[in-house]
């Protein structure tokens, strides 16, 4: 949902900005858990830019399970 709500805006030329979610366990970047291509989300985020997120490989495509397992939408 976030993906096409992304889209969408910039398919209007609107600015969008996300806030993602991913389980963070360290909280400070240490363990990866919450890294999204080149992103952490805890150390870099939680909220970015429209732009950015398009540019990022797994956003809409893929999420991490609860153990960490990068897994295909």
């Amino acid at each position: 949902m976030m993906y096409k709500t992304v889209n969408l805006a910039r398919s209007n030329q609107i600015f969008v900005q996300a806030s993602l979610e991913r389980m963070m366990k360290c909280g400070i970047g240490i363990c990866g858990s919450c890294c999204t291509s080149k992103d952490l989300v805890c150390r870099d985020g939680t909220v970015f830019d429209g732009d950015h997120l398009m540019q990022n490989d797994e956003f809409g495509h893929q999420y991490r399970a609860k153990s960490g397992i990068l897994e295909q939408i």
